[in-house]
């Protein structure tokens, strides 16, 4: 039976219509593959919330071992939560995109207890991650991943800024560096703990102990010990175990910080020792006139601008930013070269400070006291040779253990967490450096509510379709009945 030219022409518009709904379905299917698998997506905040660093893609470029992301929620509930999950998601999702050698899973907590088993060493709590290479692991807690603001009269807590990306990749760092560097943080003597660095070097990929000089050797495979506001003087016994380490048998290469703490008095062995590098530390405290440069109506605290062409900036992100200062003791080099030593000024007070002596009396005036830019940060290098082989050891003097202080580290708008990174990893060598701003989720940032998400869903997926489908229909059934 031969068909009409009607029934023709319908048949091929429906098989057409067919074959483009077909094309719809299978082009939705492979864009949301692609879109889950490569980074085709656009991130329209200010600050770039829901998308990795350059410091980050570089780092992922490097990254050559098999790491596993092990989020221990499901998950919808992070794709389906609070705005802080939602953006600790689509940074998950940017590491696995960014590289073939890191995979991330969701496995449920309660759904799989054997996970506890399994990593004895840590407390496991839901929304936890696990970030595995071969046999070293790290794992953080969701509150690691962000900071949380109070009101002050409230007591109410939000999350006010994501840290998700600068704990993951430098977890991947540190899992994926079979030989960390170490630093010893020295105790003793008084010392305070400086957590807020410790942190910055552990981000960094240092393993960071603990060592108490007066009865524990300190560690062969350190580059770095830390002395961070000592309080007591250190013993002649002490100070021969530092003049070791940093000599190391004559191949040298080691490094020692030591910052004043807010009071640095009667310390007359440590500035024996510290005089044969070259510093001075007075006991006094640098008063800052300008009202321009100073913090919380406090002359004591103020910032200062390092000089952006220094060596120990170069490649660091606004380099021009302040350096935060507070209650520094100012430094004196005492020579520029003597011998195999060599020093020079890192960082600088404005020239409008004077020193105020740490014995003022109540009622104090700096009025007619000489007005001059004192050292904030002396670096003091031991270099010796053999043959063509230059080895060299450092002492790096700070005015202020509030420089590497909470505030001072992690202060918004201030450099000295960049500064720090850098700083360090120049002296002992290291390639990696790695710094980045909380990434604030508040404000005027481009997102999408759960209400959105699904009217987006149904007009894309629904809509569309059902209209592409009406409209080939009405087509269909004109053209037939013309």
């Amino acid at each position: 039976m031969k068909l009409s030219k009607k029934a023709r022409f319908g048949s091929v518009s429906t098989v057409i219509l067919i074959v483009f709904l077909a094309v719809v379905v299978a082009v939705n299917v492979i864009v949301s593959l692609l879109i889950d698998r490569f980074p085709l997506t656009l991130d329209l905040t200010s600050e770039g919330v829901y998308q990795l660093s350059e410091e980050s893609l570089a780092f992922l470029n490097t990254v050559e071992q098999e790491v596993k992301l092990t989020v221990l929620a499901e998950e919808s509930t992070f794709e389906s939560g609070a705005n802080y999950l939602v953006q600790a998601h689509e940074t998950l999702k940017q590491y696995r995109q960014h590289s073939p050698h890191i995979t991330v899973e969701y496995l449920d907590l309660v759904q799989n207890p054997s996970l506890t088993a399994q990593y004895p060493d840590y407390s496991l709590q839901e929304y936890g991650i696990i970030v595995e290479s071969g046999e070293r692991s790290r794992y953080y807690s969701i509150n690691d991943l962000f900071n949380v603001s109070s009101d002050y009269y409230t007591g109410a807590q939000t999350v006010s800024s994501s840290k998700a990306e600068e704990v993951i990749t430098s977890a991947i760092m540190q899992v994926t560096d079979a030989n960390p560097l170490s630093v010893a943080v020295l105790t003793g003597h008084g010392e305070t703990e400086p957590e807020a660095f410790s942190e910055l070097l552990t981000m960094n990929g240092y393993e960071v102990v603990t060592c108490n000089i007066m009865t524990d050797p300190l560690p062969e495979n350190a580059v770095m010990v830390v002395m961070n506001a000592p309080t007591t003087d250190y013993n002649p016994s002490d100070l021969e175990k530092l003049d070791a380490f940093l000599n190391h048998d004559g191949k040298l290469g080691r490094q020692l910080l030591v910052a004043a703490g807010p009071v640095y008095s009667d310390l007359q062995n440590l500035d024996e020792f510290l005089e044969e590098w070259g510093i001075g530390i007075d006991s006094g405290y640098l008063y800052e006139t300008n009202d321009d440069n100073v913090y919380y109506g406090s002359r004591f605290i103020y910032s200062n601008t390092p000089d952006p062409e220094s060596p120990y900036l170069e490649g660091v992100k606004n380099a021009a930013y302040p350096l935060f200062n507070a209650y520094t003791h100012p430094l004196t080099r005492l020579f520029e070269t003597r011998g195999s030593f060599a020093t020079e000024s890192l960082l600088t007070s404005t020239d409008t400070c004077v020193i105020q002596a740490a014995d003022a009396v109540e009622g104090w005036s700096s009025a007619g006291l000489p007005q001059q830019s004192y050292d904030n940060i002396l670096l003091s290098k031991k270099t010796v040779y053999s043959g063509t082989e230059e080895y060299t050891s450092a002492v790096l003097a700070l005015g202020s253990s509030e420089f590497i202080g909470d505030t001072g580290l992690n202060m918004y708008g201030n450099n000295n967490n960049a500064f720090m990174a850098k700083l360090i990893n120049t002296l002992t060598g290291k390639e990696d450096s790695f710094t980045m701003t909380p990434k604030t989720l508040g404000g005027s940032t481009f997102s999408i509510s759960n209400s959105r998400v699904n009217l987006l869903l149904i007009f894309f997926v629904v809509v569309v379709p059902l209209a592409v489908l009406i409209a080939g229909l009405t087509v269909y059934i004109r053209r037939r009945h013309r």
